[in-house]
């Protein structure tokens, strides 16, 4: 847990942060840095105090969340730490059409979703970290704006990882039974 003292801009450029690491938390450079950068452009003479506690944590794709999910986007926020998002380990057990699987991942627990159509082509780029289940179309969350009766899905199938080929994506009737996977932040 880094800890930032509050301070005052002196007759430098800067004022000085002082940071306080827990022995068992890992460093969290890339908020101290950012730290560094904000405490920069203060203007000298400008009173400031940050209360906020950043707990660090080292997350990476691959890794496995609290919640059992796989991590597969990352993004990082110096007040917040490392978030992102995780996709459940495994396939809901029968396909759906798009309703009923809207509701099936609900099962899972708080904040357990269907993809949207761009978390599902992140989740397709991520196709042999995070396992892919099987091979076949996938539902995501989001309805076609055309045409009301169907939804975004798609095509999960093992690839050439260096043909750096985009994920297909089709607009498919909801009433047609695919696979299902869910999603959540973490």
């Amino acid at each position: 847990m880094a800890n930032y003292a509050s301070g005052t801009s002196s007759s430098g450029k800067s004022a000085k942060s002082s940071v306080d690491v827990d022995n068992q938390a890992k460093t969290c450079v890339q908020a101290s840095m950012n730290l560094s950068d904000f405490i920069a452009n203060v203007p000298i003479g400008t009173r400031f105090k940050l209360v906020k506690q950043v707990y660090c944590q080292t997350i990476h794709i691959g890794d496995t969340t609290e919640h059992g999910g796989i991590v597969y986007q990352v993004s990082f926020d110096p007040l917040r730490g490392s978030h992102g998002l995780e996709v459940h380990p495994a396939n809901y057990p029968d396909r759906k059409n798009w309703n009923d699987a809207r509701d099936a991942v609900k099962s899972y627990g708080p904040g357990w979703r269907l993809p949207t159509k761009e978390e599902q082509a992140l989740l397709y780029n991520q196709y042999y970290v995070v396992g892919s289940g099987d091979s076949g179309n996938y539902w995501s969350s989001t309805e076609d704006a055309s045409n009301t009766y169907n939804a975004w899905a798609t095509l999960m199938a093992p690839y050439d990882p260096y043909d750096n080929l985009p994920a297909l994506q089709e607009s498919l009737p909801k009433m047609m039974p695919f696979m299902v996977r869910a999603v959540r932040k973490f």
